[in-house]
């Protein structure tokens, strides 16, 4: 039920011209260029090309790169699905363990994959933080079980998703040996591994991704309100931690309009299973970094319950519920609670789609409702107006065309054209990164210019020929 769910999400936001060149355009031309056996120098969206892992260490795309020639433009898509799917299968089999009782195993398991932040980051493109946090339960499974040497090749991939995914992992494993502070084996690879995933984060940081860069630094320390790099965050909370507390709820934007986002994305949380954080503060450890990306960023849009940023409560809360009705004796109880588990994020999740403080594309998210399955555009005419450009051709595309032609060697995000050939545009309000009128003027020059022609126009869309 839930592949479908998340399939009439995901597949038909990207049939419906409703995922962008950034982040699934990005990734998408990434894997064509690692399954082509070369890097990628970020064209899509720079005007100066720089390698892509210096912008996110990902080598996971590397990984499954050789699947762009099954799925072709939704094999980000697919994987990211297919993965949430493994995260559930680790989700029940830590619920079996603990909970000794199949019926809460699969309340809980379903939960879990109603999580709001599990829906928000389906209607959102793709991102690797989906599955660095899908292989979460499978850490903690093999971790229990004393599989070291399983549990460490999950860590690996973990932190091979993405730079922050290695901090996030360092707290993890903070998490799991105060979790197995009695039990001296478990305490020991616990520690090891948190010093593992420190240190990989340190190095990549600090060294690897700058020497990669065009600046010579990381491109995202974006956390001014405490400092302009790591070291300065870090001293700034603390030598200040009222502030370091205070900065986790309050709007330091200086726009009024983000006064709620916080409070919102907080109880969200709450209501999704986060009570349980509170009862037992070791899975609370295990989010510190979270927390602290996400309310000290200097964008707003990642303070929200929207798009990817709240993947990562989704298998940290459900394991924390997990440890806590493992101490609740009477079976009939743990059902009880394992339902209202449930429904409170089924409750969410609704409520993610239908009412939100932050802005949210409703027709992205809402499969119970017509927007859902229509487009601004009429299909037909716009798959007509991409056949039109060939496979190997140049082109720079407006970002909700991008990733349909991504799979090729040169593609980049309009208004970037460099040595493009072609160029698909349209005057509608997903104009990013231009305003409406920069495009409007823009759209005037190519009809002007006496370098291109127009190829095709028709339903308010143009692909230009160079002449």
């Amino acid at each position: 039920m839930f592949f479908v769910l998340y399939a009439l999400i995901s597949f038909l936001n990207h049939y419906f011209f409703r995922t962008y060149a950034l982040d699934l355009g990005l990734y998408t031309n990434a894997i064509y260029d690692y399954a082509h056996l070369h890097f990628n120098y970020s064209e899509v969206f720079k005007e100066q090309a720089q390698n892509l892992l210096a912008d996110h260490f990902d080598l996971f795309l590397i990984l499954i790169s050789p699947l762009y020639y099954l799925f072709g433009t939704y094999t980000l898509l697919v994987v990211q699905i297919i993965f949430i799917h493994i995260g559930a299968a680790g989700i029940y089999k830590n619920a079996l363990i603990h909970l000794e009782n199949k019926r809460s195993a699969l309340l809980v398991t379903s939960a879990f994959m109603a999580f709001y932040g599990v829906f928000s980051a389906v209607a959102f493109d793709y991102h690797s933080n989906v599955i660095a946090s899908m292989l979460v339960p499978w850490l903690f499974y093999f971790f229990y079980k004393q599989q070291c040497l399983k549990s460490f090749l999950i860590l690996l991939l973990i932190i091979v998703t993405k730079e922050n995914m290695a901090l996030w992992a360092g707290f993890i494993c903070l998490g799991l040996f105060l979790l197995y502070y009695k039990e001296p084996v478990k305490k020991k690879y616990a520690l090891l591994f948190s010093l593992f995933s420190f240190t990989f984060f340190i190095v990549i940081v600090r060294f690897i991704m700058p020497s990669l860069s065009l600046d010579g630094k990381y491109a995202h320390a974006d956390y001014h309100y405490f400092g302009a790099d790591f070291s300065e965050v870090v001293y700034g909370i603390i030598t200040h931690p009222l502030k370091a507390l205070e900065a986790l709820f309050i709007n330091h934007s200086g726009d009024v309009r983000n006064n709620y986002l916080k409070a919102e994305t907080h109880l969200f949380i709450l209501f999704s299973g986060g009570v349980a954080l509170l009862l037992n503060p070791r899975f609370l450890l295990m989010l510190v970094p979270v927390f602290l990306q996400k309310m000290y960023h200097d964008n707003p849009t990642m303070w929200t319950v929207g798009r990817q940023y709240n993947i990562e409560f989704a298998p940290i809360i459900s394991l924390c519920v997990i440890t806590s009705l493992a101490a609740v004796k009477k079976i009939k109880l743990k059902l009880i609670l394992s339902s209202v588990f449930l429904a409170l994020s089924i409750a969410v999740t609704i409520r993610l789609c239908d009412n939100t403080y932050c802005y949210m594309d409703r027709n992205s998210i809402r499969l119970y409702q017509d927007g859902h399955y229509q487009s601004h555009y009429d299909i037909s005419k716009i798959h007509k107006a991409l056949q039109m450009i060939p496979a190997d051709a140049a082109v720079s595309a407006q970002s909700m065309f991008l990733p349909h032609l991504a799979c090729r060697k040169n593609i980049y995000q309009y208004p970037l054209i460099k040595n493009a050939g072609y160029i698909i545009v349209s005057l509608t309000k997903r104009s990013y990164p231009l305003s409406p009128e920069q495009l409007a003027d823009s759209l005037v020059h190519l009809q002007q210019s006496p370098t291109w022609e127009t190829q095709y126009h028709d339903d308010n869309v143009y692909v230009f020929r160079k002449k």
